[in-house]
């Protein structure tokens, strides 16, 4: 057991050092409390890119909802992302009992926002419940052993379970709630209550003034979404808002050159890419999608975007991160032409919405250039989701992911029969989800980097998944603002912002 813990420290010790090796360029801000002597604003604007369309962390998980999530809920662990480190969250301490079962000693004297007391049930009644590939292919059950200890039992051994329990597809909401109302209960123990929902356009928060953790000034949080950048801009200098979230190249010089306006700019770990559902009939075909690996022009999406070319499907701060491939995709058009001239179809449906229209007119460009006729069908934010998830019928799609540290991150959108595995392949025992597998299970951490370059090499050489680019996180918020929360994955948290008014 001694050797086990001691195996799965040293992991985590390596995923924070790895993890923040490449984050130079991020901004620090470090956290800044309360200070007594000082005004604060009662009420901070958060203008927002895209729309909320659940408060249900175990349902959905992407950027816009995880910034949500950060404020309204916690996980039994959490992960600072300045160290590296895990440190507690619900629960106070945790130890490997053996290599499938790890237990949890639980914060006592916490309360939801609907006025039940968390303990144990509430963990179990969490994570049975949760859709995402993270847990779903790992978590098996849990077994109360008493009110406020609980040992979460796996199917397989996973060496990043620990970091599964930090992400917020696994934080924790009412048992109660659940019990009364499965479908939405999305009841949590964060900092912020929302006490209103206006179809996701604005979700109004109060501040949680029973939470059991640190608090900032800030009494009223508002989420308020705005489609287009520039409008967000727009209300940010004249005051409508605090914080904007995205802003576009073309706004970005006149950002900062407003004296009132602080700039955050730097590459983010949020990878796009493009995959063919690989049931669909286009998408068996590999002539096609050789041809279309041959034909992207990632210059051309950075040069459009800022950012920075993703050649494999992995995030550049994850464990294992390779580019080391045998074949070589990069831009070459006459590749393309060559396996376009074998595909057997040449046209094709690509679905995208607004972060991914502009690299889907690009694509759609590089492809017309080497004889592949690609239609476009643009879809917002609340839709494609639903569209593009396991067993729907669309033919191809451009999406993205915020990647974290751990070596499993991957596998919530790769993971078999999961709702954010937009490939689709329906065989158990392709080699993606056997390494997958794999790759768990494997403590010895050089074996595990070996499975997880395989992995990588899998879904590169047989044009599974495509990476496209590294996108640039952009925020911009009134100067002054205190805990702004950038995180190198988008991922922001706002839970402790704060504004000083003297």
């Amino acid at each position: 057991m001694k050797k086990l813990v001691a195996l799965i420290c040293a992991l985590v010790l390596c995923l924070g050092a790895f993890s923040f090796a490449f984050a130079e360029e991020m901004p620090i801000y470090p956290v800044v409390p309360v200070d007594p002597n000082k005004q604060y604003a009662e009420k901070i604007v958060i203008g927002t890119d895209a729309q909320i369309t659940t408060l249900d962390p175990t349902q959905k998980n992407n950027v816009i909802q995880n910034v949500l999530y950060n404020c309204t809920h916690d996980t039994l662990i959490t992960f600072d992302n300045a160290t590296g480190e895990y440190l507690p969250g619900l629960a106070t301490e945790w130890e490997w009992i053996n290599e499938t079962t790890l237990r949890l000693k639980l914060r006592e004297g916490v309360v939801f926002h609907d006025g039940t007391t968390f303990d144990a049930y509430d963990v179990q009644a969490s994570l049975d419940r949760v859709v995402h590939g993270l847990v779903t292919n790992t978590y098996d059950h849990c077994e109360i052993i008493d009110p406020y200890t609980v040992d979460t039992v796996l199917k397989t051994p996973n060496v990043d379970w620990v970091f599964v329990l930090s992400h917020n597809a696994s934080a924790i909401c009412s048992a109660e709630a659940i019990a009364a109302d499965p479908d939405h209960a999305w009841t949590g123990t964060g900092p912020w209550k929302v006490i209103s929902d206006a179809a996701g356009d604005i979700i109004e928060m109060e501040r949680n003034d029973n939470y059991w953790g640190e608090l900032c000034a800030t009494k009223y949080l508002t989420f308020r979404y705005y489609g287009e950048s520039s409008a967000r801009l727009i209300a940010l200098e004249n005051g409508e808002i605090n914080v904007c979230m995205t802003v576009a190249d073309s706004d970005l010089q006149f950002a900062k050159e407003n004296k009132n306006i602080v700039v955050g700019d730097f590459t983010s770990s949020n990878l796009f890419y493009f995959c063919f559902n690989c049931e669909s009939e286009v998408g068996k075909d590999m002539d096609l999608r050789k041809a279309v690996a041959y034909a992207i022009n990632r210059d051309q999406m950075v040069a459009a975007l800022g950012g920075s070319p993703a050649y494999t499907m992995w995030g550049w701060n994850s464990l294992g991160y390779t580019t080391d491939f045998a074949e070589d995709y990069t831009y070459n058009p006459e590749l393309a032409k060559e396996y376009a001239a074998k595909a057997a179809h040449k046209e094709f449906t690509l679905i995208t919405y607004s972060p991914t229209n502009i690299m889907g007119a690009i694509l759609q460009q590089n492809l017309r250039d080497v004889g592949i006729t690609m239609n476009i069908q643009q879809m917002d934010s609340a839709g494609i989701g639903s569209a593009t998830k396991w067993g729907a019928n669309h033919e191809a799609v451009i999406y993205s992911m915020a990647t974290n540290a751990s070596g499993s991150d991957m596998f919530r959108l790769i993971a078999y029969g999961t709702a954010g595995n937009r490939a689709n392949i329906h065989d158990e025992n392709h080699a993606m989800y056997t390494l997958q597998t794999a790759s768990n299970a494997e403590f010895d951490e050089e074996k595990r980097i070996e499975l997880l370059h395989e992995l990588q090499a899998v879904m590169h050489d047989e044009c599974i998944y495509y990476g496209l680019m590294y996108g640039t996180a952009t925020i911009a918020f009134t100067k002054g603002i205190e805990n702004p929360g950038l995180l190198v994955n988008k991922n922001w948290d706002f839970s402790r912002i704060q504004l000083p008014l003297n």
